[in-house]
């Protein structure tokens, strides 16, 4: 993947989480840094099932090679950044990001030893 397609990138997770754009609040967009990012809030909560938006949302964060981070953003709101990725593979933790089925792997091996 390349940065090239940043914005058609961050639009897919924001399209698959939250149904479009047009459902977010107003997305800051940052460009002069490297990698590029938008930020917007959500008035919504984020569940895994029975709304499913941050099942959505992580999903296509992992399809899209994007890093979600959530913040809080005011009173009943939440800021979600978003930061492109370049790839799958890199010496930084920014300038990569696993697929969905590395980062499930991962999460159960942590989630293994932190049982035993």
């Amino acid at each position: 993947m390349t940065l090239q397609d940043a914005d058609t990138r961050l639009r897919a997770v924001v399209d698959l989480a939250f149904g479009g754009v047009h459902h977010v609040g107003k997305i800051t967009k940052y460009e002069d840094g490297s990698p590029p990012m938008w930020s917007f809030t959500v008035s919504e909560g984020l569940s895994t099932f029975d709304a499913s938006a941050l099942t959505r949302l992580v999903v296509a964060a992992h399809d899209q090679c994007v890093r979600v981070s959530i913040y809080p953003g005011g009173p009943r709101r939440l800021k979600v950044w978003l930061h492109v990725r370049p790839g799958r593979d890199g010496n930084y933790a920014s300038h990569r990001h696993p697929t969905m089925e590395t980062a499930i792997t991962t999460a159960r091996k942590i989630a293994s030893q932190m049982t035993t």
